[in-house]
């Protein structure tokens, strides 16, 4: 199999000869590597260009865009950038990595096995770990079936199927989503343990509120699982604020009719699967008692 890696960058000069060198010590080495720089204003450049010389295949795309780093649609954008630079139609794997993680060697080894073992795997990662108090430890934000948005892996009839990466905030959830919709499974594997440099979302905790009441709507969910979802988030989060202003800005962009990334047939395999979700945990919690 034949992987199609791109890493978006900006400002990475801190951490990303160390999310290369990780690429460069892989036990499995079939992979043409794109660095998308989208406007980097530090060395991030200067890094990437003395790793040319150390990779088979590697490629730096410059954006040449100037705007302040947004999580979300700007990040996609960088990755469909580097996406469409070559034909990626020819390669089996496509992978969406960040510039500031640190991959076990035997990361897409595993990957790789993955695809091959089973046919119906259309995408796989493993988790996501950060440095806390000179410890590595699982960094909890998100359901540990999750593939985080830092360490994608796809099938590429699959990505092809889901129409790539939406352009906005909670692609990342998105993709799943859509995949299981087109009967592709989704896995992740806890043995692959990814250092995280940065912890997540840490430029952006001040909008933290803000950008999950967009995330909720941008996911479809109707008025009662939004509700629930922030007040999980709140709860998660110990902040009655977080609530308010998360919920606020979901009714904000139903207000505005705000442009959704996915359609009303997504939207509705999208909540009715939440729902089932949701419904099987509570009656599991039941039984439980």
């Amino acid at each position: 199999m034949n992987f199609l890696i791109v890493i978006p960058a900006y400002n990475e000069e801190k951490y990303l000869s160390l999310t290369l060198d990780s690429l460069l010590n892989q036990t499995y080495l079939n992979f043409t590597l794109i660095l998308v720089n989208d406007g980097s204003t530090d060395t991030t450049e200067i890094i990437a260009n003395e790793y040319i010389p150390k990779f088979v295949d590697f490629r730096i795309i410059n954006t040449n865009k100037k705007e302040n780093h947004q999580p979300g649609a700007k990040v996609v954008q960088a990755f469909n950038y580097g996406l469409n630079s070559i034909d990626w139609n020819k390669f089996d794997v496509i992978c969406k990595f960040d510039a500031d993680i640190i991959l076990p060697k035997n990361y897409l080894e595993e990957v790789k096995n993955g695809f091959v073992l089973d046919e119906k795997l259309g995408m796989v990662g493993g988790h996501i770990y950060i440095q806390k108090n000179k410890k590595w430890i699982y960094e909890n934000v998100a359901n540990k079936k999750h593939i985080r948005g830092a360490i994608k892996s796809y099938r590429k009839q699959c990505f092809v199927d889901i129409k790539g990466i939406r352009e906005t905030i909670g692609w990342d959830n998105i993709d799943e989503l859509i995949a299981i919709k087109n009967n592709w499974k989704v896995q992740t594997i806890p043995e692959l343990k990814v250092k995280l440099l940065k912890e997540t979302g840490f430029v952006y905790k001040k909008s933290k509120a803000k950008k999950l009441g967009d995330y909720f709507y941008n996911l479809g969910l109707d008025f009662l699982m939004t509700i629930i979802s922030c007040l999980k988030a709140s709860y998660t989060n110990k902040s009655i604020s977080l609530f308010f202003v998360s919920f606020f800005q979901y009714v904000k962009n139903t207000f505005h009719k705000k442009e959704r990334k996915i359609s009303k047939e997504e939207i509705s395999f999208i909540r009715k699967y939440r729902w089932n979700l949701l419904l099987s945990r509570f009656s599991n919690f039941s039984g439980g008692k």
